[in-house]
């Protein structure tokens, strides 16, 4: 799959969950039907204001150019399998390690994406919830959204949505640090 730059497929359309993380990609069974896909869906839409006005690439093309990315993998904590999985896709690609982003901090980040998504989820879908014994979305966007008004609205979660504000600052700020060295994370 393609998870592309914010702003580089437009989301006119979608009912906004978590706006600052909602992207439109692509899920594909391979890298070429992926860059094809990709080049149908980008590019720049009049109704929607946040979409990227840069031109396209022929991301297909792009496939064949040889390159000499730089590589980094994270040292995440997964079950064997996965791990090793991981471990040979780091070594075909001769990644480096990286350890600017740790475990700790990739769990600080999950966090505060919870926290940030259930307060955006309740900012963007509680007035679609007029009805509550027929509600308009799945138990677990309900909870969500639920959530997010005891998180903005109630005094014991005080904090916690600028501490997930300041994390997600600060993982910002590390992968912009890391991938100034690295082309590929």
């Amino acid at each position: 799959g393609v998870k592309p730059t914010y702003g580089r497929v437009s989301r006119r359309g979608l009912l906004a969950y978590c706006s600052s993380t909602d992207c439109v990609g692509v899920f594909a069974r391979s890298v070429e039907d992926a860059a094809f896909a990709l080049g149908l869906i980008a590019g720049h839409d009049d109704g929607d204001a946040t979409s990227s006005q840069e031109c396209v690439p022929d991301y297909l093309s792009m496939l064949s150019i040889p390159t000499n990315d730089r590589v980094a993998s994270i040292n995440v904590e997964v079950d064997d399998d996965i791990e090793s999985v991981v471990a040979g896709a780091s070594n075909a690609l001769k990644a480096d390690q990286c350890d600017a982003l740790s475990p700790q901090f990739l769990r600080d980040c999950a966090a505060a994406y919870h926290v940030l998504a259930a307060a955006e989820a309740h900012s963007n879908l509680a007035r679609y919830h007029v009805n509550h014994e027929n509600p308009p979305f799945g138990a677990e966007v309900t909870r969500r959204v639920a959530l997010g008004k005891r998180l903005l609205g109630e005094r014991h979660a005080e904090g916690l949505y600028e501490r997930a504000v300041d994390v997600r600052a600060q993982a910002r700020a590390r992968l912009d640090d890391v991938l100034s060295s690295v082309d590929v994370l």
